[in-house]
């Protein structure tokens, strides 16, 4: 039996045909989640999507239905295409309606409100972007263009920053799991700032850093963090926890990126500042030294003064003292005088009595003495030779 053989633009006609002989599948109201939302020259193109599955969406002319928001749940009226040319399946819509918030859009409001209540989005804990850092750490893919963005827009400026970078994925399902390790890994290193920066996307490719596990991680960090994520007007959980939000990692990278000419300006305004507030202290502690002086000359003048009266003082205590212990010392000694002429032995011969010396030596008694002896008697006027004629003792 020989077998058929049919080229791929033939069986795709032989789809689109049975597709389009279907009524079951024209004017159908299908239910899902907007993903991937663009609106490219008045025509929207999103997915649709639930928890089992997805499917393309075109609408053309999209300004006259209902224009839903990333993540809403939305009906949709449409018919199901098959395009042969490109083998693809899609509901073209006529119109959209909204249907509720969307899954992940209430998820993420009740994180939100969580987080809010617990205060981790509160102005009260975040902590000021350094003026001039110089080492910065900066949490994103190596292979974007984001880092690429954010360097050169840093050194166009400022060739002094330290820029480190820590590689993690920005979307997917392990997006959140690196970059909550790559900022505690960051914080670790005492770096002055910490970027965490990704490009633009769908809500559904931004939803890692509305993860709690990286919201958390931020609110965690000694560091101050900067987060620039998506477009501006994107705003992730991770950019209202941040210490400062930026619109994109461009922003962020000019936030961090003072101009090297400021430091310089900045450097010579304080060293004329320092100048002029040293010009004034040495003024004033030349006109304190001053008073200090004139204040101490008069201290010493009074002192000085002070010290003369009382050393007069003394000199006149010490003279009068002086006077009245002489004139004692005098009375004393006349006294002394008196007693010691009383004493005197001349005046005692001159009375009439005689001194009697024997062999040279005075002899006070009649003992030692013999008849016949000779001696020496001496008067108030000279000598005399004497013999012992008689020796009589009293009874």
């Amino acid at each position: 039996m020989q077998r058929q053989i049919l080229n791929v633009s033939v069986v795709n006609m032989y789809i689109q045909q049975i597709f389009d002989a279907e009524e079951m599948l024209h004017g159908i109201c299908v239910c899902g989640e907007v993903s991937g939302y663009k609106n490219v020259k008045g025509h929207a193109y999103f997915t649709l999507k639930d928890a089992q599955g997805q499917i393309a969406c075109i609408c053309y002319n999209a300004a006259r239905t209902y224009m839903p928001k990333e993540g809403e749940l939305v009906l949709v009226t449409a018919r199901v295409d098959y395009y042969p040319k490109l083998g693809k399946l899609s509901l073209y819509c006529d119109a959209i309606e909204p249907y509720g918030a969307g899954l992940m859009a209430a998820r993420l409001e009740k994180l939100r409100l969580q987080l809010e209540a617990e205060g981790l989005f509160a102005d009260a804990h975040k902590i000021p972007i350094p003026k001039f850092c110089k080492r910065i750490g900066v949490v994103t893919s190596a292979s974007g263009a984001v880092i690429h963005d954010i360097v050169t827009t840093i050194r166009r400026v400022n060739h002094n920053i330290d820029i480190v970078l820590y590689d993690v994925r920005v979307q997917g399902e392990r997006c959140a799991e690196e970059v909550a390790r790559g900022l505690r890994v960051m914080d670790a290193r005492g770096y002055d700032a910490i970027l965490v920066a990704r490009g633009g996307g769908s809500a559904e490719e931004l939803m890692p850093y509305n993860d709690e596990v990286v919201v958390r991680q931020i609110y965690a960090c000694n560091t101050p963090i900067l987060s620039a994520v998506g477009h501006e007007s994107d705003v992730t959980l991770c950019d209202m926890v941040a210490d400062m939000r930026c619109a994109t990692p461009t922003a962020a990278a000019q936030a961090i990126a003072y101009p090297t000419d400021d430091i310089r300006e900045f450097a010579i305004d304080c060293m004329r500042r320092a100048e002029s507030v040293c010009k004034r202290a040495i003024q004033r502690a030349s006109e304190q030294n001053i008073g200090y002086g004139r204040m101490i000359n008069r201290l010493f003048e009074n002192y000085y003064s002070n010290l003369t009266s009382k050393l007069n003082q003394y000199i006149t205590k010490i003279n009068y003292l002086g006077e009245k212990q002489r004139s004692v010392r005098e009375a004393e000694l006349r006294l002394l005088s008196a007693k010691l002429d009383a004493c005197n032995p001349i005046r005692i011969l001159q009375r009439g009595y005689w001194r009697m010396q024997s062999n040279g030596k005075t002899q006070v008694g009649i003992e030692g003495l013999c008849v016949g002896a000779e001696v020496t008697m001496i008067g108030h006027s000279g000598k005399a030779k004497a013999k012992i004629t008689e020796i009589e003792y009293e009874a």
